[in-house]
């Protein structure tokens, strides 16, 4: 370790040669001329490269700065999943999953996975392949969804809070839902399921459209007017994933994605359209001229939560 030097440590960390061609010819270049691993010889920085290379086929070479960034990020998307799992006074999220596996809602010998937003199936699978792709699962719904349900605000703070804090109500009623097929049982998460974001939407647009105190609707004939809109919204048809990757497509610029930390808006839209476990653990890619923010969402979701012991 005395051998690896500061300037070694700052043009390693963060990139990934192993998968990136730009990251490989940056750092090749200063290998030959010894401007990096410059304490080893000729052979041993050949050696030493070779191991770089297939420590980063997918993902990015860690540094304590990135770990601390990248904390930043699972931060907000533990306070998503706190939302359906709440914490004991001195429990963590991951304790908080464990208490609430039931088992429940699945086939004999088979696991549920999530495809996209709107399918699901069932793969063969052990009681262990159900708790450790449930427990993976509800992490990746929370780095898909994190932008819409943050942190639940805290009760002296409720009535300063911003209405852009709330979480969006039909997002979170999914990830109960989802949370139910994947095994998990609680008050909270069956409170939750049972909502109903239409119905709910359907009668703050009311209100919200004629203020009480100024207007008012007839009590008898007021959920008849909810339900009338609740019809209109199934009325809506679903985008294909081309629809929605083309309209998040157009948006998007050509700033470089941030390697650590909270990813850039337009970056995670696109990317959690893709943010589905068969694909997280799809590392079979042919190496690119630089590096997606996709490839950096699997770096960093790798990092904090492993690779799969075995394929899918």
């Amino acid at each position: 370790m005395r051998k690896v030097d500061r300037p070694t440590v700052k043009a390693l960390e963060l990139t990934a040669p192993g998968a990136c061609r730009a990251d490989f010819e940056a750092l090749y270049g200063k290998l030959r001329k010894g401007q990096i691993f410059g304490a080893f010889d000729e052979q041993g920085r050949e050696d030493i490269w070779g191991r770089v290379l297939s420590a980063s086929t997918d993902r990015l070479i860690p540094s304590l700065f990135g770990f601390f960034e990248d904390l930043n990020y699972l931060k907000n998307v533990a306070d998503c999943m706190k939302r359906l799992f709440p914490l004991s006074p001195r429990g963590t999220v991951s304790s908080a999953l464990e208490d609430a596996f039931k088992d429940a809602n699945h086939r004999a010998g088979q696991c549920v996975i999530q495809e996209s937003e709107s399918t699901c199936v069932f793969r063969p699978g052990s009681l262990a392949d159900r708790v450790d792709l449930g427990r993976r699962q509800m992490w990746i719904y929370a780095m898909r969804n994190y932008p819409q349900v943050p942190a639940e605000p805290k009760k002296k703070n409720l009535l300063a809070k911003p209405t852009s804090e709330k979480a969006d109500e039909i997002i979170l009623c999914e990830g109960a839902i989802l949370a139910s097929r994947l095994g998990y049982e609680s008050d909270k998460i069956h409170s939750i399921a049972q909502r109903s974001p239409d119905r709910e939407i359907a009668r703050s647009t009311l209100l919200k459209a004629r203020k009480p105190g100024r207007y008012k609707y007839s009590e008898a004939a007021f959920e008849d007017y909810v339900e009338q809109i609740v019809n209109l919204f199934s009325a809506a048809q679903p985008v294909t994933e081309e629809e929605a990757r083309a309209a998040v497509e157009i948006d998007c610029s050509d700033t470089s994605p941030k390697r650590s930390g909270i990813p850039h808006t337009q970056d995670h839209e696109r990317d959690k359209l893709s943010l589905f476990i068969d694909q997280l653990h799809n590392t079979d890619e042919e190496q690119c001229d630089e590096i997606s923010s996709f490839f950096i969402r699997r770096s960093v979701y790798f990092a904090f939560f492993g690779k799969p012991s075995r394929p899918n």
